[in-house]
Formats: structure tokens, sequence, C-alpha cells
């Protein structure tokens, strides 16, 4: 890292403690022909620090933990919902997908009348709140016979 680079990031550093010492006047000394510890110069780039699922669920309203099946599992957040009387399978598919953009699906295949389908975790639960509204999309069908 040049000494240039050094000053800017220093200069950027202290540009957003402004709103904290307005209250004091600071003075600053650089003294560019004593410069630190070397850096590798094999250290470079950014870091992001996904904090409570910030990068899943913080940055935007997600709720789904896994909405797209795209996890190297893609059952990762989905678990099976089959009582006792109830039969069926589940399979992830990408043949002939309602949206290009998002491959992958669902498809539940049921064997009886009792209740049988899946649930998500959500990203430690799904935090619904009284008074807020939801929106809520699906794509399904019926189909009877031996498609698979």
């Amino acid at each position: 890292m040049t000494q240039k680079m050094r000053l800017a990031l220093l200069s950027a550093a202290l540009a957003g403690l402004c709103p904290v010492c307005q209250a004091a006047a600071v003075s600053l000394t650089v003294q560019a022909g004593r410069p630190g510890a070397e850096i590798n110069p094999a250290m470079w780039g950014i870091f992001f620090e996904d904090i409570n699922f910030g990068a899943d669920g913080g940055l935007y309203a997600e709720l789904i933990k896994n909405r797209g099946f795209e996890f190297p599992d893609p059952m990762m957040g989905w678990t099976k919902i089959s009582p006792s009387l109830a039969k069926g399978q589940l399979f992830i598919r990408d043949e002939d997908p309602f949206d290009p953009a998002n491959a992958k699906y669902l498809r539940i295949r049921s064997e009886g009348t009792a209740h049988f389908g899946v649930s998500n975790e959500g990203f430690r639960g799904i935090g619904v709140r009284e008074g807020e509204t939801y929106d809520f999309r699906r794509r399904s069908g019926v189909w009877r016979g031996s498609r698979r």
C-alpha cells in the first residue's frame, strides 16, 4: 500500500469521526517520512462479516431460508411435514421451471388424504409482526396419474 493510499484511508476514517468530535478542535500531524509497520502486498480485498444472517435476511425483508432451493443441500431450511398417516415424496426439480431466473422448485407428491408438506425454519424463526403486510407467492398445480 502506498503512502498516498494510507493517507486516503486515514482521511476517510477521520472524516467518519467528525460528527463525534464537533465539540473539540482536533489537530492531526502526519509524518509521511516515517512509515509504520510493513504491510504484506498480498493483503488486499474486501471483508464482509455476515452478522446475524445479514447477508441472507437482514439486507432486505427475506423471511424464508433457501426459498429458491439453491443451497448446496437444496432442502436446507426446509422440513418435511408428515404426520403418522401422511405419505408422500418431495422432489427438487429444475425441468421446465416457472421462471428461468429461479430454475429450481419443489414438487410435493402426496399419496393420500392426510396432510403432507413442508415447513421453513426461516432465520432463527420467521418474524411476523402484527399490523404488517406480507406478500406470499407460490405457483402450484395438480397432476394426476404418472407425471413425475
